[in-house]
Parts: C-alpha cells; sequence; structure tokens
C-alpha cells in the first residue's frame, strides 16, 4: 500500500487528508505508466557502443553559401549590415 502522507512529507508538500485521496490516485497511475514502460523490451544496447560505418556519414562537399546582401534580406531585422537581435542579458 502506499502511504500518501510519507510521499508528500518526502516531496515537502503540505497535502489535506482529502487531497491525500486524489494524489493517491494519480501516483497510481504513475506507477502504472512505469510499469508499462518496464515491460517494454529496449534490448542490450551494444549497437550503440560500436563505432558508425563510415559509409554512413553523409559526404563532405563544398557548397556556396547564400552571402552577407542575400541572408541580410532574409533578416526580420538588420543594421548596418548584421542582424539584429534582441538583447540578451
Amino acid at each position: 500500500m502506499i502511504d500518501t502522507s510519507k510521499i508528500a512529507d518526502l516531496g515537502r508538500l503540505a497535502v489535506t487528508k482529502e487531497e491525500e485521496v486524489l494524489v493517491k490516485d494519480k501516483f497510481m497511475d504513475v506507477l502504472s505508466a512505469f510499469e508499462v514502460l518496464q515491460s517494454v523490451e529496449v534490448g542490450s544496447g551494444d549497437e550503440f557502443l560500436k563505432p558508425s560505418k563510415r559509409d554512413d556519414l553523409r559526404l563532405d562537399l563544398a557548397h556556396n553559401s547564400l552571402g552577407q546582401e542575400r541572408s541580410l534580406k532574409l533578416a526580420p531585422q538588420q543594421f548596418k549590415g548584421h542582424f539584429r537581435v534582441p538583447s540578451v542579458l
């Protein structure tokens, strides 16, 4: 059985007796979702430990870029030949 008051204490949550019933139901839903995830077969993951084949990679080919003038025409705002963006502090 789930002790919702203990879980609330661990989470430092103030839960009334009425809320405990709702919390218990929600917590049971979460636990049942984890039970479903545990039943999924995911394999060992060993295939991710091997380096990829060289032919899996894309070719590194040079391409012409848009250039400054064309890029700035696509920009929402520009200022003195540069993209204008909001200040981020």
